[in-house]
């Protein structure tokens, strides 16, 4: 790209495979970290070991984890066990490190250094995600990009490709280019024919949403635009494909059609009723349907007598049928392939054009908004990476690093593996370490990218990197531990066995990831339960049976002891927590349940009661909204309980009075008054008393929250906030940490967590996930002619891809999903301490396997699930007893640390209260419309230099760091007109033996760090510029800019004397008068 700047890479990087396979034995480190193994022990002790050997810095090292919640246990873990270092105590963690570092004595006091340091700047603290450390590289090269100063990063892709829809839509009218217009009427006439509708708006916002940032068109999309702009080319691939289909559809109909011919016109006595299987066969193919012929039509074709009757000699009728439908069936395969090829592609062609034009404006809308999506952030760095001999990507980062530790490795997408790769390359060639922490079998992310194969083949590409592999399960009880062991085993030998129309790949690869499944419990105690349940119900929902059976099963824990908050469902999807919640709060109101669904915004009835106000005020003749405003104010805030029938008859009356008298006023206020007014005008009774709305409070706050985000980028517009509000706000959550019940969640929420007790009441999912249709868009890339015109397609994940030149794409699609759903299982299976319940619906022998009938395999080889029975067969199997919850005394018996302190919820009460409104007008204007002609303003201009100076001096460390300070000041869009002046002038002041001693990085540095003392009872800040300490000495250098006031020095003398009150034995006091470079000292 032609772009350099910072510190180069210290060695070329087409060297650094060499010189880092020379060291790789000793400095890349690949932790293989089963479920509940201690990975995150590990972690902290590697991070810990780096940390406090002799040279060791927080700020050298770089740990990397998958999610945001990873990175704070993984920050409060580090913290926590330093804290323990330096306070002495001895636990297996302190032992254990201990031992690693040598047992050096002054272990303790460089703990309490360490966590002082990372205290004091936890800005470098650098444990964060790889979105988070791709987006602070994209910060620090913004302007090498071209990026705006005050560009953002846009973390919600869908807001943003929804926005680039609408604006692609709103584009079009009588001067809009005629290929979108033809594109949308080609997708409008599908949409029809399909008995949908002619609005396309939404599938093309679930299309593109899907698509759009996907690692599969990202990585194409530069070619893909170029061709796919090409008109001419475009119309002939199109025509091509069509030909092709005309001409092999009409071929097969043609054949089928003359076979139904002949046999509507020959006589069919003595025939059989068979050869209406024959007949049947043939009307499908004449209706497209290119499904193999079954066995018995098969059979026809090798012995023809079987179309007629007993006692019946043939003629020659049925030789000839039989002739004829064997040159159809070599037809039809002769055929399909063609034609399943182009109906496939022919399909998503006109999604595809349309999709290029949405890439297109998303770019023009991102622009437009100063924004870059942080999706797009690993095609950006993989195009500047690119195959340089010097990436300098990383140079900045790479400069600074010695230690990098990945965790969650098996769900870093290929992108990202090839983007850090350099950085990891170019550390191992200076001699630094990296550690990888992964696991395979938790791989269940591929929907976002994450790749397993770099973790499962790592081994392959670093022979010589240095394998640990954590056998040892601190989290589950025995009985689990062993069930997982014998179970995955097993499971992944039937699995890799299983043999099905739709692949053959793979023979041995679930054997190959579940090898290291076996673990061992370091506890001598031998606890813990596991119950799996057998139904032989076809159905994906909670029936009646599974409904008594999972009910009965939390009865029977709850009386054992475990309590409701020690409990969780695990399930599959959405829909099936979705159905739980629904039926147990119909049935089973004494059961609590905790699910996301509580605590959306749009469950709150105040919430709900605001949003249809504000529907009512955007539009007067909306009955139904004022129907329900009634109704929650009545029901729910007066809790007057009118029937439904009173509210519909009394129109707006019951409302209250101030909200109807003063409808029109309120239409016309800004937004976010507006919502403040109605909260008051709600929440007020019939005689003007105020209710106590106090239980709605966290929704209150949340949907302000809400209105204050949409009114940041948006209009103040009723209209447009409703629009935001169906689209996005009201599947928002409110922010909760406690739970009060039985949490209900998806397995794939519950990755990363631990629960007392596991209830996964649909373990069931089926092995092949061909049921997706059109939501499924698998990404091809065709190799042959005339196919491949284009680079890449997107297709319909169905079963004619695996009939089509898509084949091996489509199967290779198939054993992932297997991978998907077994790993699924795994994460579900390895979340509980203490008691396991399964529950597996299986279904008949005959159909397609599921994962129920593995499970059933496993657990009750002699259940058999009978398709034509009434009643439902069921087995239950056990092992081990339950165990009940850990009593509160046990749990408070802990020893303490306060980075182990749980956050506890401050109960809040919002109360609304009329308030009286105050204007305000500042005297700044002329700060923003002044010119530098008048003396006044110059000395101002004098004025507004000094701040900034003050401001880069706070920010450097050394001289060396004056550019970036700039650079900062540049993003922040407060640069000057003369910065070049400003950095030379700057640069020559600090360079003076004078005060270069103060800049040189031979002290410790607190930069406006604010020291708080108090007098009388009275806390007081102060907040010396510079402070630079060594051992016992200290010294306080304070900056001015203006001309030299008797003030000045009593101000040094104060910071002086605190220091010496801290313990400082020697401080010395200096004023730097910048402009006059002069140097006064100051004593006490």
């Amino acid at each position: 790209m032609g772009i350099r700047s910072g510190v180069f890479l210290k060695k070329p990087y087409l060297c650094l495979l060499r010189d880092a396979a020379k060291d790789m034995k000793e400095s890349l480190i690949i932790y293989k970290a089963s479920a509940g193994s201690g990975k995150t022990f590990t972690l902290a002790q590697n991070y810990l070991v780096q940390l406090l050997s002799k040279g060791g810095s927080h700020r050298y090292i770089l740990a990397v984890t998958f999610t945001n919640k990873a990175t704070t246990e993984m920050k409060q873990r580090i913290l926590a066990y330093l804290y323990d270092l330096a306070e002495g105590r001895d636990n297996d963690f302190t032992r254990a490190l201990a031992e690693r570092l040598g047992q050096p004595a002054d272990l303790k006091q460089r703990a309490q250094a360490a966590l002082d340091g990372i205290l004091h700047d936890y800005d470098h603290f650098q444990v964060m995600t790889i979105d988070k450390f791709f987006q602070q590289l994209l910060s620090n090269l913004a302007h090498e990009l071209g990026l705006s100063a005050n560009y953002r990063i846009e973390l919600d892709d869908r807001k943003a490709v929804d926005e680039a829809v609408d604006f692609l839509l709103d584009a079009i009218d009588e001067r809009a280019d005629k290929k979108l217009i033809g594109w949308i009427e080609d997708l409008i006439e599908d949409r029809m024919r399909s008995n949908k509708g002619w609005s396309v708006g939404r599938d093309l916002k679930n299309f593109s949403a899907r698509n759009v940032l996907s690692e599969a068109f990202q990585l194409r999309e530069s070619d893909l635009r170029n061709r796919l702009n090409d008109a001419e080319r475009m119309r002939r691939y199109r025509q091509t494909l069509r030909a092709r289909l005309d001409e092999a559809q009409g071929a097969l109909t043609g054949a089928a059609q003359n076979l139904i011919d002949e046999l509507d016109d020959m006589s069919l006595e003595g025939f059989s009723r068979k050869g209406q299987y024959v007949y049947a066969f043939a009307r499908k193919l004449l209706n497209g349907d290119l499904e193999e012929p079954t066995k018995s039509v098969c059979s026809y074709i090798e012995d023809p007598q079987k179309l007629l009757n007993k006692n019946v000699t043939d003629d020659g009728r049925a030789a000839n049928v039989s002739s004829r439908l064997a040159a159809l069936v070599d037809l039809l395969h002769d055929k399909r392939r063609t034609i399943l090829s182009c109906r496939l592609i022919l399909k998503n062609l006109n999604q595809l054009f349309l999709l290029n034009a949405v890439a297109a404006a998303l770019d023009l809308v991102n622009k437009a908004n100063s924004r870059f999506l942080l999706a797009k952030t690993k095609l950006l760095f993989h195009e500047m990476v690119g195959e340089q001999d010097a990436p300098f990507v990383f140079e900045r980062a790479g400069a600074q690093l010695r230690h990098i530790l990945i965790d969650e490795f098996q769900d870093t997408a290929r992108l990202q593996w090839n983007n850090i790769k350099s950085l990891l390359l170019n550390n191992l060639a200076e001699g630094n370490t990296c550690l990888l922490v992964g696991d395979v079998k938790q791989s269940i992310y591929r929907w976002n990218g994450g790749d397993w194969n770099i973790l499962q083949n790592i081994e392959k590409e670093y022979p010589a990197a240095r394998v640990n592999s954590l056998r040892e399960n601190y989290r589950s009880g025995q009985h689990i531990i062993d069930f997982n062991n014998a179970f995955f085993p097993a499971a992944a030998q039937m699995l890799d066995r299983l043999e099905t129309d739709e692949t053959d790949a793979a023979a041995h690869l679930l054997q190959d990831i579940y090898a290291d499944v076996s673990q061992v419990c370091p506890r001598k105690t031998a606890d813990g339960y596991v119950s799996v349940t057998l139904h032989d119900a076809e159905t994906d929902v909670l029936d009646a049976e599974a409904e008594a059976s999972l009910y009965q099963q939390i009865q029977m824990l709850r009386q054992t002891g475990v309590a409701y908050t020690d409990m969780a469902i695990l399930v599959r999807r959405n829909k099936e927590a979705q159905a739980i919640a629904e039926r147990f709060a119909e049935q089973h109101l004494d059961v609590p349940l905790a699910s996301a669904e509580a605590f959306l915004l749009s469950a709150s009835p105040v919430v709900q009661l605001l949003i249809s106000a504000l529907r009512c005020l955007m539009d007067e003749k909306d009955t139904l909204s004022q129907a329900i405003a009634t109704r929650i104010y009545c029901n729910h805030i007066l809790t007057e309980n009118r029937p439904m029938s009173d509210i519909a008859e009394t129109g707006s009356t019951l409302l209250p009075a101030a909200f109807v008298r003063r409808r029109a006023a309120l239409a016309e206020m800004p937004l976010f008054e507006l919502v403040e007014q109605l909260i008051l005008f709600f929440t007020t009774g019939r005689s003007d008393e105020r209710i106590d709305i106090s239980g709605e409070s966290a929704y209150i706050t949340a949907f302000l929250d809400q209105v204050l985000a949409f009114l940041d980028e948006n209009p103040s517009s009723i209209e447009a906030f409703l629009n935001f509000w169906d689209e996005e706000a009201a599947a928002k959550t409110i922010p909760s940490t406690a739970v009060d019940g039985i949490r209900i969640l998806t397995i794939h929420k519950s990755k990363g967590l631990a629960f007392h007790t596991v209830l996964i009441p649909f373990c069931d999912w089926d092995i092949f996930n061909t049921k997706q249709g059109s939501r499924s868009t698998l990404w091809v890339h065709p190799q042959e002619s005339p196919y491949d015109e284009l680079p890449t397609l997107p297709i319909e994940q169905n079963k004619a891809a695996a009939q089509s030149i898509f084949q091996t794409e489509y199967e290779q699609e198939l054993l992932m999903q297997k991978v998907d759903g077994f790993n699924a299982a795994y994460v579900a299976f390895t979340r509980p301490k203490k008691n396991l319940l399964i529950w597996a619906n299986v279904p008949p022998a005959s159909n397609k396997p599921t994962f129920g009938s593995v499970i059933a395999s496993f657990a009750d080889p002699d259940f058999a699930s009978d398709a034509d029975s009434e009643d439902a067969a069921l087995s239950i199997k056990t092992w081990g007893a339950v165990v009940p919850s850990q009593t509160a005394g046990k749990q408070a018996a802990e020893a303490q640390n306060p980075f182990d302190a749980k956050a506890e919820a401050v109960p809040f009460h919002f109360t609304p209260q009329p308030v009286r409104a105050i204007f305000k007008q500042s005297n700044k204007s002329k700060d923003f419309v002044r010119t530098e002609a008048d003396p006044d303003d110059l000395q101002q201009s004098y004025i507004d230099r000094g701040k900034r100076f003050h401001r880069l001096l706070s920010d450097i460390d050394t001289v060396e760091d004056l550019p970036r300070a700039f650079e900062n000041l540049r993003r922040e869009g407060l640069s000057g007109p003369n910065d070049a002046e400003d950095l030379a002038f700057l640069r020559k002041r600090l360079m003076d033996a004078k005060v270069s001693r103060w800049f040189d990085g031979s002290w410790q540095l607190f930069n406006e760090h604010t020291i708080l003392s108090r007098n009388n009872n009275q806390l007081s800040r102060h907040r010396p510029d510079r402070v630079l300490v060594k051992d016992k000495q200290a010294v306080v250098i304070d900056f001015k800019f203006g001309a030299p006031a008797a003030s000045h020095a009593p101000q040094v003398k104060t910071y002086m004397h605190l220091l010496q009150t801290m313990g400082y034995e020697s401080v010395t006091g200096w004023l730097w008068y910048v402009y006059q470079n002069k140097v006064e000292s100051i004593s006490l």
